[in-house]
């Protein structure tokens, strides 16, 4: 059953044009969200309820769309839980989302267990926030500044070229970058780099 879904959940990928050749699908600009995170709430693996207006409080929040059944996601981990314990301290709130309804508290927190993931991972199981900030593809990220605008969208670094093709090391650090940019206090444009993943599939 999970090889039979990760193989739909990749077809939909490449359905949607996730791979890094394709002519690249413009999708619509995440608008300032801070007045719809006010009123959106996600259950976490602790069994608490975040509220995701919190995103008020930090430097900058990161939304990492994730799912335990896609490689692409599960090999992207390390490199996270080494984002987010290196960032946390210098007010970067990190927040894994899982979005997929068959992935309760217990598997969402053994995943982050597995990976030593260190920030608080959030169920998204009624894709609230994935329809928010149109989300699509795991792993797919979204960096949100204090006031709400997101100023990033898309792959944490470039390691995987297009489905089935990736190199042994990244050579663009994509997340990394945009964290080091907001430190540098400059006014940012949105941007937007295609994620190559597993496609997050319709309810």
């Amino acid at each position: 059953m999970k090889t039979r879904k990760l193989y739909i959940l990749l077809l939909l990928a490449a359905l949607v044009g996730a791979d890094g050749n394709a002519t690249p699908v413009k999708r619509r600009k995440p608008e300032n969200v801070l007045s719809h995170l006010n009123k959106l709430w996600l259950p976490s693996t602790d069994g608490k309820a975040i509220q995701l207006s919190s995103v008020a409080k930090h430097r900058a929040t990161v939304f990492i769309f994730l799912s335990s059944e896609c490689p692409i996601s599960n090999r992207f981990m390390p490199t996270l839980t080494r984002l987010s314990t290196e960032f946390s301290p210098s007010d970067i709130q990190f927040y894994g989302i899982i979005s997929d309804p068959e992935c309760d508290t217990a598997c969402a927190a053994k995943f982050s267990k597995d990976y030593n993931f260190p920030s608080p991972m959030l169920l998204d199981p009624q894709h609230q926030l994935v329809k928010l900030l149109d989300a699509s593809i795991t792993p797919e990220v979204f960096v949100l500044t204090n006031d709400g605008a997101c100023v990033y969208q898309g792959r944490i670094d470039d390691r995987y070229i297009e489905l089935g093709k990736d190199r042994p090391a990244p050579t663009t650090n994509d997340l990394r970058n945009v964290i080091i940019e907001i430190f540098s206090g400059k006014k940012m444009e949105f941007k937007e780099v295609r994620a190559i993943g597993c496609a997050i599939p319709p309810l």
